[in-house]
């Protein structure tokens, strides 16, 4: 402690949060370990002393990584690929200290050689440019994160291209415009994909606005280099959700901005003013914020007092769409499939599924408080001209499938046009939990409808086509391979479960994914059995493919259909948060 008072210059709450963060900061030999880093920091790198405190807190586990094995190989590796100064890399190790506790070989490389591929980068010094804007962009995954915004975006262009000339751009000319907006605006790479796939949505509406202009950096000027005391101030506040209400008797949620600065961003007010306004209840500029964790009530009355479907209003007239470009045969009647007449031995079933938590994941201002999470998972190919007994079909599924369901009198729920939403029922509630869990939640769901029709007719000469997609990179990463997945589900019990290959195994949710795995396994295997104890042929084959929905449907429509997908499921977890 006292070397990190005295020789570290730590103030007292950087060093608790730290050691709250890394307990092992107490273990290291000072002579050995700790000091040398020190030197290593001030002597090697010329980082200023009174920055070193804030790169232990933030980043205390390079404290106990190897110089020779881990940070100097990391900090040549970066010099030389990204052309890096002594003065430059210092800033860069003061804005974004995390890279230094980065894997080379697993995250730096990999998200250096594919940036400078995909940007047609020429120089190292280009590379160094993007990298010293954005440094946040080593954090990224390169599958589930770079990839899937390059995809997304050039997709987009391509959309655009059709909407406004009437014809598709060459993929080569999608691919160069693509890379100049990326490197234009680099910021882009480091932000979610879900907050891209809004703003690409929301520009494609605008006639009057190119999206190539729509992408450029939104403020002007370099970024700071490291945090300014009137930031460190609020810091604890940027990863707030904020909400935008009416002014009124009856005040209702406008809308909902994941940050601080991103309602700064939106509504082009001062960061410092939504502080006050959030805090104070005054107005700004007409304007009336709320922290959305102080607002859980306003929420739910809200959604109440609106009378309708929140999800059914936006995409009611997009359903027949997004069924034709997925090109599925659907369950459309009992009657059409008792029918004697000879039929395609196809049946092709697609769900979306978004999940959501309150209070939001953040570092800052979540830990330690109770959490509730929430999904939706919506079958397109259902609809509200379904028959009676259809709907009682879906309904009996979606109940034999979850216990806390939300009730259709809240406007979530709408059994008719094949939408369920559901509590997360298990412990430690977290973004990547609901989002893996929901999947399984769609195949359990679909599992039980297949049931349904298997003790009323006979299945087994048709070839069953199972799609779910989710918008959740952490989900798509340990599911998108379904023959890895079949292979975990033949594990006969949850201790004989091991992942293999993809990332540490206390990251994977064993407890979550093993079951889905296992519910694969027994539909592929034909291990289904009834109530009675009898088993129930569900298909001749079965194939189920978890899709990234970005990767399998990158449209306009479809874009816009998950953003609201994934509002509705953030509705759904504060409503179990209340429950």
């Amino acid at each position: 402690i006292d070397f990190y008072l005295n020789e570290a210059n730590m103030n007292i709450n950087d060093l608790k949060s730290a050691i709250l963060k890394q307990p092992s900061l107490l273990q290291y030999s000072v002579e050995s370990s700790l000091r040398p880093k020190l030197c290593f920091l001030t002597k090697e790198l010329s980082i200023p002393t009174t920055s070193i405190s804030r790169i232990i807190r933030v980043a205390p586990t390079i404290m106990g990584s190897s110089l020779e094995h881990n940070l100097r190989p990391t900090v040549a590796t970066l010099k030389e690929k990204c052309d890096f100064g002594e003065e430059e890399f210092a800033s860069l190790i003061i804005t974004a200290p995390l890279i230094l506790s980065l894997s080379l070989k697993q995250k730096i490389e990999p998200c250096l050689t594919f940036v400078s591929n995909i940007l047609s980068l020429s120089t190292a010094t280009e590379l160094g440019d993007i990298i010293g804007s954005t440094p946040r962009i080593l954090y990224e995954n390169v599958e589930s994160s770079l990839a899937i915004k390059f995809q997304m975006l050039q997709r987009a262009l391509e959309q655009e291209s059709i909407i406004n000339q009437g014809k598709q751009l060459s993929e080569s000319k999608s691919k160069k415009t693509c890379a100049e907006i990326f490197r234009n605006n680099p910021a882009l790479l480091a932000t979610t994909n879900s907050i891209l796939e809004k703003r690409i949505y929301n520009y494609l509406e605008k006639t009057d606005l190119s999206l190539k202009d729509a992408m450029r950096s939104r403020t002007t000027g370099r970024k700071k280099k490291w945090m300014m005391d009137e930031e460190k101030k609020g810091s604890r506040c940027f990863g707030r959700s904020v909400i935008l209400i009416s002014d009124g008797d009856k005040p209702t949620t406008m809308q909902r901005f994941t940050s601080v600065r991103e309602a700064s961003r939106e509504l082009e007010l001062s960061t410092s003013s939504i502080y006050r306004s959030c805090k104070s209840g005054r107005k700004v500029k007409g304007k009336v914020l709320k922290y959305a964790d102080e607002e859980v009530t306003l929420l739910n009355e809200s959604s109440k007092e609106k009378g309708e479907n929140f999800l059914n209003r936006d995409i009611e007239n997009e359903e027949k769409l997004l069924q034709d470009a997925m090109n599925v045969m659907g369950l459309k009647s009992f009657e059409i499939l008792n029918s004697s007449s000879k039929l395609k031995s196809k049946l092709s079933i697609v769900a979306f599924v978004s999940g959501g938590i309150f209070p939001s994941d953040d570092i800052n201002t979540a830990r330690g408080r109770r959490k509730a999470g929430g999904f939706i998972i919506h079958l397109p190919q259902f609809n509200a001209n379904f028959n009676h007994q259809l709907k009682f079909s879906f309904q009996e599924a979606a109940k034999n499938s979850f216990g806390m369901i939300m009730p259709e009198s809240l406007n979530a729920t709408d059994y008719r046009n094949g939408i369920v939403a559901v509590g997360f029922p298990f412990l430690r509630p977290s973004r990547n939990r609901v989002e893996l869990y929901s999947c399984h939640g769609a195949l359990k769901l679909i599992l039980q409808l297949l049931k349904s029709v298997g003790t009323s007719m006979d299945l087994s000469t048709y070839e069953v086509n199972i799609d779910i997609c989710t918008d959740s990179p952490y989900a798509w990463k340990y599911l998108k391979d379904s023959e890895q997945i079949f292979e975990w589900g033949s594990a006969p019990s949850l201790q004989k479960f091991e992942i293999n290959g993809i990332g540490p195994a206390e990251h994977s949710n064993p407890d979550l994914l093993y079951p889905l795995s296992k519910t694969l396994y027994n539909m592929k295997t034909g291990n289904v059995f009834g109530y009675d104890k009898q088993k129930i042929n569900i298909g001749k084959s079965i194939d189920i493919t978890f899709w990234h929905s970005a990767e399998k449907f990158s449209d306009l429509l479809t874009i816009g259909y998950m953003t609201k997908l994934k509002r509705l499921a953030k509705e759904v977890s504060i409503w179990q948060y209340e429950k």
